[in-house]
Protein backbone atom coordinates (compact mmCIF):
# COMPACT_ATOMS: atom_id res chain seq x y z
CA UNK A 1 0.00 0.00 0.00
CA UNK A 2 1.42 3.84 -0.86
CA UNK A 3 2.31 5.26 1.97
CA UNK A 4 0.06 9.00 1.54
CA UNK A 5 1.00 11.83 3.34
CA UNK A 6 -2.36 13.94 4.43
CA UNK A 7 -2.84 17.28 3.01
CA UNK A 8 -2.75 20.05 5.17
CA UNK A 9 -5.75 21.59 6.32
CA UNK A 10 -7.51 24.20 3.96
CA UNK A 11 -6.54 27.68 4.42
CA UNK A 12 -7.36 30.28 2.16
CA UNK A 13 -5.17 32.55 0.37
CA UNK A 14 -1.56 30.73 1.40
CA UNK A 15 0.72 29.51 -0.54
CA UNK A 16 2.63 26.48 1.09
CA UNK A 17 5.82 25.16 -0.17
CA UNK A 18 6.30 22.04 1.37
CA UNK A 19 9.36 20.13 0.87
CA UNK A 20 8.31 17.92 3.47
CA UNK A 21 5.42 16.63 1.17
CA UNK A 22 6.90 17.85 -1.75
CA UNK A 23 4.13 20.18 -2.82
CA UNK A 24 3.17 23.31 -3.48
CA UNK A 25 -0.45 24.06 -2.25
CA UNK A 26 -1.18 27.22 -4.09
CA UNK A 27 -3.36 29.85 -2.70
CA UNK A 28 -7.79 30.25 -3.03
CA UNK A 29 -10.53 31.32 -1.59
CA UNK A 30 -13.27 29.05 -0.56
CA UNK A 31 -15.66 31.08 -3.20
CA UNK A 32 -13.20 30.30 -5.92
CA UNK A 33 -13.03 26.51 -4.80
CA UNK A 34 -17.24 26.56 -4.99
CA UNK A 35 -17.53 28.15 -8.15
CA UNK A 36 -15.29 25.47 -9.52
CA UNK A 37 -17.23 23.03 -7.87
CA UNK A 38 -20.62 24.34 -9.00
CA UNK A 39 -19.33 24.59 -12.63
CA UNK A 40 -17.96 21.09 -12.51
CA UNK A 41 -20.06 18.72 -10.18
CA UNK A 42 -19.75 15.48 -13.09
CA UNK A 43 -16.10 16.43 -12.06
CA UNK A 44 -15.52 16.92 -8.38
CA UNK A 45 -17.60 15.82 -5.49
CA UNK A 46 -16.22 17.98 -2.71
CA UNK A 47 -14.04 20.91 -2.23
CA UNK A 48 -11.00 18.90 -1.69
CA UNK A 49 -10.75 17.49 -4.94
CA UNK A 50 -10.89 20.80 -6.51
CA UNK A 51 -8.08 21.78 -4.46
CA UNK A 52 -6.33 18.36 -5.32
CA UNK A 53 -6.34 19.32 -9.05
CA UNK A 54 -5.90 22.87 -9.21
CA UNK A 55 -4.03 24.17 -6.54
CA UNK A 56 -1.29 21.19 -5.67
CA UNK A 57 1.56 21.12 -8.08
CA UNK A 58 4.38 18.97 -7.44
CA UNK A 59 8.21 19.94 -6.79
CA UNK A 60 9.39 17.73 -8.68
CA UNK A 61 8.56 20.20 -11.36
CA UNK A 62 10.64 22.48 -10.02
CA UNK A 63 13.82 20.47 -9.50
CA UNK A 64 15.62 22.56 -12.11
CA UNK A 65 15.35 26.31 -10.40
CA UNK A 66 15.88 28.00 -13.50
CA UNK A 67 14.27 26.11 -16.26
CA UNK A 68 11.24 25.91 -14.12
CA UNK A 69 11.21 29.90 -13.32
CA UNK A 70 11.73 30.11 -17.29
CA UNK A 71 8.82 27.60 -17.86
CA UNK A 72 6.66 28.91 -14.95
CA UNK A 73 6.85 32.67 -16.15
CA UNK A 74 6.40 31.81 -20.34
CA UNK A 75 3.06 29.43 -18.79
CA UNK A 76 2.22 32.05 -17.02
CA UNK A 77 2.38 34.96 -19.60
CA UNK A 78 0.74 33.21 -22.25
CA UNK A 79 -2.62 31.96 -20.37
CA UNK A 80 -3.53 34.45 -17.32
CA UNK A 81 -1.30 37.57 -18.86
CA UNK A 82 -2.57 36.54 -22.68
CA UNK A 83 0.79 37.78 -23.79
CA UNK A 84 1.78 36.94 -27.02
CA UNK A 85 5.19 34.37 -27.87
CA UNK A 86 7.58 37.38 -27.85
CA UNK A 87 6.77 39.18 -24.81
CA UNK A 88 6.17 35.93 -23.27
CA UNK A 89 9.69 34.32 -23.57
CA UNK A 90 11.01 38.37 -22.86
CA UNK A 91 9.78 38.05 -19.29
CA UNK A 92 10.08 34.47 -18.97
CA UNK A 93 13.79 35.24 -19.74
CA UNK A 94 14.01 38.35 -17.29
CA UNK A 95 12.36 35.89 -14.52
CA UNK A 96 14.45 32.93 -14.95
CA UNK A 97 17.37 34.86 -13.94
CA UNK A 98 15.72 36.09 -10.52
CA UNK A 99 17.04 33.38 -7.79
CA UNK A 100 15.50 33.96 -5.23
CA UNK A 101 12.25 33.72 -6.79
CA UNK A 102 9.98 30.61 -6.33
CA UNK A 103 8.35 29.37 -9.67
CA UNK A 104 5.43 28.37 -7.47
CA UNK A 105 4.85 31.92 -6.68
CA UNK A 106 4.82 32.42 -10.18
CA UNK A 107 2.09 29.85 -10.41
CA UNK A 108 0.37 31.44 -7.80
CA UNK A 109 -0.18 34.82 -8.64
CA UNK A 110 -3.80 35.36 -10.52
CA UNK A 111 -2.21 38.31 -13.20
CA UNK A 112 0.33 40.15 -14.39
CA UNK A 113 -0.46 42.98 -11.54
CA UNK A 114 0.18 40.75 -8.69
CA UNK A 115 3.11 39.13 -10.18
CA UNK A 116 4.50 42.61 -10.28
CA UNK A 117 3.92 43.66 -7.10
CA UNK A 118 5.67 40.72 -6.01
CA UNK A 119 8.67 41.18 -7.91
CA UNK A 120 8.75 44.85 -6.31
CA UNK A 121 8.26 43.54 -2.97
CA UNK A 122 10.90 41.17 -3.43
CA UNK A 123 13.11 43.75 -4.86
CA UNK A 124 13.06 46.07 -1.95
CA UNK A 125 13.21 43.05 0.76
CA UNK A 126 9.36 44.29 1.61
CA UNK A 127 7.54 40.73 1.04
CA UNK A 128 5.57 41.29 4.27
CA UNK A 129 3.96 43.84 2.35
CA UNK A 130 3.04 41.54 -0.50
CA UNK A 131 -0.84 41.83 -0.34
CA UNK A 132 -2.21 39.32 -2.21
CA UNK A 133 -1.47 35.99 -0.30
CA UNK A 134 0.97 34.94 2.22
CA UNK A 135 3.81 32.63 1.55
CA UNK A 136 4.50 29.64 3.74
CA UNK A 137 7.67 27.21 3.98
CA UNK A 138 7.67 23.51 5.42
CA UNK A 139 11.05 22.25 6.06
Amino acid sequence: MENVTPLPPMRENVLLISKKQNKAFLPYTVEELNDILAANPDRYGNLQDVIDDKYVISLKSYKAAFIARFKTAYDFMRKKAQASFLDAFDVALELAFIKYLHPAVIAACKNLDELDIYLDCLNLNELDQFPFFSIEYEP
